[in-house]
């Protein structure tokens, strides 16, 4: 089985993969991205529900 990044969908390998509090896999650059709108995180993070 080959995992693929949540977001974007790329085909991640060990060396690119990060593994968001949330259980997401995703690559070094979507994890950025994803970490402002994480629903594991405080605040209002329910805007990140609308994230494809």
């Amino acid at each position: 089985m080959v995992a693929k990044c949540k977001l974007c969908r790329h085909r991640l390998d060990q060396s690119t993969r990060t593994h968001c509090t949330c259980g997401w896999a995703l690559d070094e650059t979507c994890a950025d991205n994803h970490e402002p709108w994480c629903p594991t995180g405080d605040g209002e993070r329910w805007i990140g529900a609308q994230e494809i």
